[in-house]
């Protein structure tokens, strides 16, 4: 094993080491020492030795780089920083346990381009240290400090490679091979616009979550966007469906909708919709696992009633609230039937989150009939989807990395392959 290891495809259960997956604060509200401490605590007759717990946690510390005061509350601190303090915890734990390795279980995605920059060096830093193993789903100029490669690919892992060994790669991926495009569309005028947009987070509110994304939609095509966030990228374009719009805009026929509420945007032409709505796990009321939107989220954390220094995950999974039938996402028959009634109706924009997510091979061909009839109404449509389900429907795929824009594909270049190896390679 080489000192600094990347796998695609996710960390395979065998592989040996101590295991974490950074998101969370263990306790954001007691100090980053006692943090990094936690269960390894220093003890005299079972009274914590503080002035001892410090300066050992200041040297485990020293492994990410940390320069700051190891008193301060966790929570005074930003998300990386947090990974930060989660990862010399660990790099501590699998020195004291003997283990071989760190394997970081957890891809990154949610983190925005600086944000990656500052936690792959600290990744890279625990890698003087002991061998990290962690798992991406994208090789770029960020992680410069990777040696190898494994590929995780239907339960089968392969590797190592050379990190630019992008041929190899690709071929463990089952990527290598091109497929057909979907069928050309004639583009007509400009319907939508998004100008050079930064978006915030819903919770924390001086993260970048979407830096300088520019793009247009013309009447009768469909635009695809895939990647990481894609789903709350294009739910942030109408009725503030995810985080602050801080600068930049958007733009439908020319008149500027950033910001206005999903009611507002639907009467000038854009509508959003999805069979899969993103929810946050917020499991405040009672101990009972609660979910809201985006926009609730905010609101719970402006004042007060949720935890700002938690990180909060999408999902898109029914809750167990959901599946009995509260705020239950619409069926189906119904969303087919609020598609089919999109076609003749008012609407000149369409947003589509997932429109193949879930669906068998008959249902997929339907759908996909479906997204064509509003793009041949003269609708400019605009999905967010995987690798597979964009190439089946866009003229033009817009491949999304660390919040920005990375690529765009036209014509034979929209593809499974050339979208999946644009955003990994």
């Amino acid at each position: 094993m080489t000192q600094f290891q990347a796998v695609l495809g996710g960390i395979p259960e065998a592989l040996e080491g101590h295991r974490i997956a950074p998101g969370g604060a263990p306790s954001p509200h007691q100090s980053v020492a006692e943090n990094v401490m936690l269960g390894i605590e220093p003890t005299r007759l079972g009274f914590i030795r503080r002035r001892e717990l410090e300066s050992r946690a200041a040297e485990h510390l020293a492994a990410v780089g940390w320069t700051d005061d190891v008193r301060s509350p966790l929570s005074d601190y930003s998300v990386v920083d947090c990974r930060r303090v989660q990862l010399a915890r660990a790099v501590a734990v699998a020195r004291l346990r003997g283990e071989p390795a760190v394997l970081i279980d957890d891809t990154g995605e949610e983190l925005s381009e600086s944000e990656t920059v500052r936690w792959q060096h600290a990744v890279s830093l625990a890698a003087e240290r002991i061998p990290i193993v962690i798992a991406l789903t994208t090789l770029d100029e960020l992680n410069r400090g990777v040696e190898s490669v494994l590929v995780n690919h239907e339960g089968r892992v392969s590797g190592p490679f050379d990190p630019t060994d992008a041929v190899a790669i690709a071929s463990a991926l089952g990527i290598a091979a091109a497929q057909p495009a979907a069928p050309a569309r004639v583009p007509g005028d400009v319907l939508l616009e998004v100008r050079q947009l930064h978006v915030m987070h819903p919770v924390q509110r001086d993260r970048v979550m979407f830096d300088d994304v520019s793009f247009t939609a013309r009447a009768g095509a469909v635009i695809g966007i895939s990647g990481a966030h894609a789903h709350e990228l294009l739910a942030s374009l109408s009725g503030r469906g995810y985080g602050e719009i801080t600068a930049g805009g958007v733009f439908a026929s020319g008149a500027d909708i950033s910001g206005l509420t999903r009611d507002a945007c639907a009467e000038r032409g854009v509508v959003f919709t999805t069979e899969h709505p993103l929810t946050y796990e917020v499991g405040f009321v009672g101990g009972v696992p609660s979910r809201v939107s985006a926009e609730r989220l905010r609101t719970l954390a402006r004042t007060g009633m949720i935890d700002a220094a938690r990180e909060y995950r999408p999902v898109t999974t029914a809750s167990l609230l959901q599946a009995v039938g509260v705020g239950r996402p619409p069926s189906r028959d119904q969303f087919d039937g609020m598609l089919d009634a999109l076609v003749t109706g008012p609407a000149r924009i369409v947003l589509i989150a997932e429109p193949l997510l879930g669906l068998g091979p008959d249902e997929r061909a339907e759908r996909i009939t479906m997204i064509d009839r509003l793009a041949s109404a003269g609708k400019a449509v605009v999905v967010s989807g995987d690798a597979v389900d964009v190439a089946a429907i866009a003229d033009e795929a817009l491949l999304v990395v660390h919040g920005r824009i990375r690529a765009a594909l036209t014509g034979s270049d929209v593809t499974s392959a050339g979208i999946a190896q644009g955003l990994l390679l």
